[in-house]
C-alpha cells in the first residue's frame, strides 16, 4: 500500500518471502488492488520485502520542507515518511536528504541515490501471522501525495503577467502579484536556445538557481521553517541577460506551511530596461478560447504574427497593422491542444525587428 493507505495500492510489485532458517525463498506479485498470495509455504521465520518497476513521482519542494521541519524539531515524520525522506539511503534523516531534494533533484535533475522506490520490510512467522501489509513510497515523496499508476494532467500552477521577452540586453525583475504567504518556491522557465542569462540576483536568503539544458531553475525555502509574506514591492529575483524568452514550466510551484502546492500563482514581470525601442510584446495571456497579445510599437507598422509549436511548425498566423503605442491582437485557441508554443512577431520597418515569446496554452 502506498504510504500504508489502503486506497492507494501499488499494483505490479514483486513481493519476496526470504527464509531466515535456510529454507526456500518465495516470490509473488501484487494484483490491481495490491493483494499478494504465497501458497504452500512451510512454517518458519521469513523476511518480507518488495520492489516495483512502475513509475515513481509526487516529489515537490514541499517534501524537502517537511524534512526541514523534522530536522528543526517542529514535527515528527511517521515511519513511512522517514523511509521516503531518506533519499540518500544511509538509514538516517539529515541535512544531506534536505539538500539532495533541493539541489541534487530539483536544480540539477539528478536521481536519488536510494533509487526511485523504497519499501517497508517485515519479519513474519508463517502459521502465526498473515495479511501483512507492506508500505511503499516513491523516494522523496514525504507527504505521500503520489498515486501509483495515475497519469496527472499538465496543470500550470505559476503564470507570468507582462513581458519577459526581449531581443536586446535587458534587466528584469519578477515579483508576486498582491500578497502571498508561503514557505518556499521552485520556479522553472523553459528558455529559447538564443536566450543568454548573465546573472540572477535575489535578496532572499538561501535563494539558488541554475541555467542548463534550455531551462532556468530557481529555488528558495525559508530555512527557519516559518511562513513569509511576499509582495510585489520586493522582487523575488532579478534576471540580467540577452534575448530573454522565458515560459513558465508546469514544474513551477509555491508551497504553504504544510508543504502543499499553492494553486493559481501569478508572477509580475517589471518593465525591462532595454535598448530595443521599435517592437515588443508587453503582455501575452490566454483568456478563454483566445490568446491575447499586446504588442507595443513606437509608430505604425505592418506586422506578421505567427504561433508555432516546439518543433517550429506554424499553428496559426495573422497579419495586421499596429498603431503607435499598444495594439491588442486576439487569436483563437479552440483547435490548439494544450502545450508550450512560441509567438513570433515580425515588422516590415527598415530595421526588420522580430520578437518572440514562449507561452502555455491550457485547453
Amino acid at each position: 500500500m502506498y504510504h500504508n493507505d489502503p486506497n492507494k495500492p501499488i499494483p505490479g510489485s514483486e513481493v519476496t518471502l526470504t527464509s531466515l532458517n535456510g529454507g526456500s525463498n518465495y516470490i509473488a506479485n501484487t494484483d490491481n488492488i495490491g493483494k499478494y498470495v504465497f501458497t504452500n509455504v512451510p512454517d518458519g521465520t521469513y523476511q518480507l520485502t518488495a520492489s516495483t518497476t512502475i513509475s515513481a513521482g509526487g516529489v515537490t519542494l514541499g517534501d524537502s520542507y517537511l524534512i526541514l521541519l523534522h530536522l528543526l524539531g517542529f514535527n515528527t515524520l511517521s515511519p513511512i515518511q522517514q523511509i521516503a525522506a531518506d533519499v540518500t539511503g544511509n538509514g538516517q534523516i539529515g541535512w544531506d536528504d534536505y539538500t539532495t531534494i533541493i539541489s541534487g533533484w530539483f536544480l540539477n535533475g539528478n536521481p536519488f541515490p536510494v533509487g526511485e522506490w523504497a519499501f517497508d520490510t517485515e519479519i513474519i512467522t508463517t502459521g502465526l501471522k498473515d495479511n501483512t501489509n507492506l508500505g511503499g513510497t516513491s523516494a522523496g515523496d514525504v507527504n505521500g501525495g503520489y498515486i501509483p499508476n495515475l497519469t496527472k494532467g499538465n496543470e500550470l500552477y505559476v503564470a507570468v503577467e507582462n513581458d519577459i521577452d526581449k531581443t536586446s540586453t535587458s534587466i528584469q525583475s519578477l515579483s508576486v502579484i498582491g500578497n502571498l504567504t508561503t514557505t518556499g518556491f521552485g520556479v522553472v522557465f523553459d528558455l529559447s536556445p538564443k536566450t543568454q542569462i548573465t546573472n540572477i540576483t535575489s535578496a532572499l536568503d538561501g535563494f539558488d538557481y541554475i541555467v542548463a539544458h534550455d531551462q532556468l531553475r530557481v529555488t528558495w525555502i525559508n530555512k527557519t521553517g516559518k511562513l513569509v509574506t511576499l509582495n510585489e514591492s520586493e522582487p523575488l529575483f532579478t534576471i540580467q541577460g540577452k534575448n530573454l524568452e522565458l515560459a513558465p514550466s508546469i514544474e513551477s510551484h509555491f508551497i504553504d506551511s504544510e508543504g502543499n502546492i499553492i494553486p493559481n500563482i501569478t508572477l509580475k514581470a517589471s518593465s525591462p530596461v532595454t535598448t530595443d525601442k521599435d517592437l515588443s510584446i508587453r503582455r501575452l495571456y490566454q483568456s478563454g478560447s483566445e490568446i491575447i497579445i499586446e504588442c507595443y510599437t513606437y509608430n505604425e507598422q505592418n506586422i506578421n504574427v505567427i504561433i508555432s509549436d516546439m518543433s517550429g511548425r506554424t499553428i496559426s498566423s495573422v497579419s495586421t497593422k499596429t498603431i503607435a503605442g499598444l495594439t491588442q491582437i486576439k487569436m483563437s485557441t479552440q483547435t490548439i491542444p494544450s502545450g508550450i508554443y512560441t509567438c513570433n512577431i515580425a515588422s516590415d520597418v527598415a530595421t526588420k525587428n522580430t520578437v518572440s515569446k514562449k507561452f502555455f496554452i491550457n485547453n
